[in-house]
């Protein structure tokens, strides 16, 4: 299991419980079946959401510091870092270049469908981008979107995707299916 923490739980007016961290940063964790908890990435300032490639090879994460930054200068991005078997067995991560940097609001939730592409939250829309980051196309929803995932099968082949936004839900029929990481 991969998780991450940000902060607006415990710093952001209105979301979870007011708190205090309780180490020195925000990272992206991993979880063995063993038990076995370790920290895979921890150079993020808030690793948010989170997607694997079709074949597991690819952990996708976004950092949306830019939330919490009061200058406007924080990251607004995805970041794309391979998946390699260490010696011992355990799943790491190396890389984390750049994928993409949101123009409008930040990539908060995001799935990836079974032929690599992301769809991504947005402030207005849901992007949808290729595995190298490219934009190749555009949602619109018409509210701030925060999430997405995919639905059951519909009769266009596809599944749909749900749209969680600031309101309200949307359901949009796409021809595409969901990936399921092996």
């Amino acid at each position: 299991m991969w998780f991450t923490d940000p902060t607006y739980g415990l710093f952001q007016p209105g979301e979870g419980h007011p708190g205090e961290r309780e180490y020195g940063g925000c990272h992206v964790f991993r979880l063995d079946p063993d038990g076995v908890l370790e920290a895979v990435a921890t150079d993020l300032e808030q690793p948010n959401g989170l997607a694997l490639s079709p074949d597991g090879a690819v952990l996708y994460v976004s950092d949306t510091s830019v939330i919490s930054d009061r200058a406007g200068d924080g990251n607004h991005h995805v970041r794309r870092f391979a998946v390699v078997t260490g010696d011992d067995g355990r799943r790491r991560l190396t890389g984390g270049e750049v994928l993409h940097v949101c123009e409008r609001g930040v990539v908060d939730g995001f799935r990836v469908d079974d032929a690599g592409r992301l769809w991504c939250s947005s402030e207005d829309a849901v992007l949808v981008l290729s595995p190298e980051g490219e934009l190749l196309g555009r949602v619109p929803v018409p509210e701030v979107v925060a999430n997405v995932c995919f639905g059951p099968d519909n009769a266009h082949g596809g599944q749909d995707l749900y749209v969680a936004a600031s309101t309200s839900l949307y359901r949009i029929a796409t021809r595409v299916r969901g990936a399921e990481p092996r």
